[in-house]
């Protein structure tokens, strides 16, 4: 059990919201909820500005849903914003009941410091300097300042990195930051075999920094936790806690300026075997359902890890970040998202949070229709592209056909033909408000949208 707060009902699966600062409106908040409930999300990783607050009735919509949010700052090292007004930001989030925020990101990556800054002396010495006035601070206004990740490998390799960071941090005698000691931890899995660095330097002890080798694993894969977690017993002698960032399969992997990218029928399989591993002691006693002999089945993620973040959920679309959103701008969803609701539906001992959604239709009532396939209609007609896109889906599924919104919320399932243009993301939440699980059908008649 953990020390820390922790969402009432933790799966510790998280998800990163947008990365940007302009997805917090109240609208935003109502058209997400429920595809963050249906994932079983119980945390999520909000990138924070860091000269203004994410208005209150966000992070509160949050976290009246079971959904602990994480404040990540991304402030420049050799330039963070100044400290009396990072304070009042502070404060604000804790009185608004916010836990946890990262200060700084990846100070163990050349990218991260002016050129000049980077080949002095003591680099972790210097980082600490600038890092603790913060954390104390949050520490002082009720938060729980978490060590901000490191890259995985790094410029500095980050196992050395963190192990230097924690013996100075011990050193100077900051006892409140270590009984408060949180550590972010990078675990893409890299285009890796998901089970890449299981078990540690116990298992894999000829690893060596910067030393790329075929009879060894290292910690640059979702089981860096393997890695962190003695390193920070031993040095604290304290029970170590982590919270995971990043993690999990991405479609789109750069590395060393090269893309690598990943099938998304691949990138279904590998998430799903380690979504399975985080939530896995809240799944039901009785046969798995969902995972399939295709998947890698791993251990499940030891207790010292809080919550595991993926990326990512979505993304505007001039983003560089886009290829990897599980939702797209247009409305349609990478495959993971219709496996893992699936998988948490059939899974997962999650009573639902009260919704907070208000709705026109009446909900609780027994569905009068099994599926139903809602059309668009214009004032000239029906669109014959829609015509000979649903014939196989009709002779396959047989649903009732309709152009109705109100009618297609009496049925327990909705396939939406038509993009936002036809049907907006108001809409679908409607319908989803309505307790329809809800699929929208693509060009090609794949389906390829959010369900409940």
């Amino acid at each position: 059990m953990s020390k820390f707060p922790i969402p009432r009902i933790n799966t510790r699966l998280g998800l990163h919201y947008f990365p940007d600062v302009v997805h917090y409106r109240t609208t935003n908040l109502k058209n997400w909820l429920p595809e963050l409930n249906a994932l079983g999300v119980s945390w999520l990783t909000l990138h924070a500005p860091s000269d203004r607050a994410i208005p209150e009735a966000f992070l509160k919509g949050l976290l009246d849903q079971n959904i602990e949010p994480i404040l990540q700052f991304k402030m420049q090292i050799d330039d963070p914003q100044p400290l009396e007004d990072i304070i009042t930001l502070l404060s604000t989030y804790a009185r608004w009941g916010i836990h946890y925020i990262i200060l700084f990101d990846r100070p163990n990556s050349r990218a991260a410091w002016t050129a000049t800054d980077w080949t002095q002396i003591d680099l972790v010495e210097r980082f600490l300097d600038r890092y603790l006035p913060y954390a104390e601070s949050a520490l002082q206004a009720g938060l729980i300042p978490v060590f901000p990740p490191l890259e995985p490998g790094g410029d500095y390799w980050d196992t050395a990195f963190l192990k230097t960071s924690l013996q100075a941090i011990m050193r100077r005698g900051e006892q409140k930051i270590i009984d408060n000691l949180i550590v972010g931890a990078y675990a893409s899995a890299r285009q890796r075999p998901i089970t890449w660095g299981r078990g540690g330097p116990q298992r894999w002890p000829k690893t060596q920094p910067y030393i790329s080798s075929s009879s060894t694993e290292d910690q640059c894969g979702f089981h860096i936790f393997d890695w962190y977690i003695p390193i920070i017993e031993s040095v604290t002698q304290k029970p170590a806690s982590l919270i995971l960032f990043e993690a999990g399969a991405q479609l789109n992997e750069i590395n060393s300026g090269n893309i690598t990218k990943l099938d998304p029928d691949e990138h279904t399989l590998r998430n799903l075997s380690l979504i399975n591993a985080v939530v896995s002691e809240n799944i039901k006693k009785s046969k798995l359902k969902g995972i399939k002999s295709s998947h890698t089945i791993i251990d499940p993620v030891p207790p010292q890890v809080i919550s595991c973040n993926f990326w990512l959920l979505s993304a505007a679309l001039n983003s560089p970040y886009l290829p990897n959103a599980w939702y797209k701008p247009d409305g349609t969803t990478l495959p993971v998202v219709e496996s893992i609701n699936k998988f948490i539906s059939e899974n997962l001992i999650i009573p639902k949070p009260k919704s907070t959604i208000s709705t026109s239709f009446q909900k609780g009532k027994e569905k009068s229709i099994s599926h139903y396939l809602l059309l668009p209609s214009y004032e000239w007609g029906v669109v014959d592209w829609h015509l000979d896109l649903i014939r196989p889906f009709v002779k396959q599924h047989q649903p009732t056909i309709g152009f109705s919104l109100e009618e297609a919320s009496k049925a327990a399932r909705v396939s939406v033909i038509g993009g936002i243009q036809a049907f907006s993301q108001d809409d679908l939440l409607t319908l989803k408000t309505a307790g329809c699980i809800v699929n929208r059908i693509s060009r090609d008649g794949t389906s390829i949208a959010t369900s409940q």
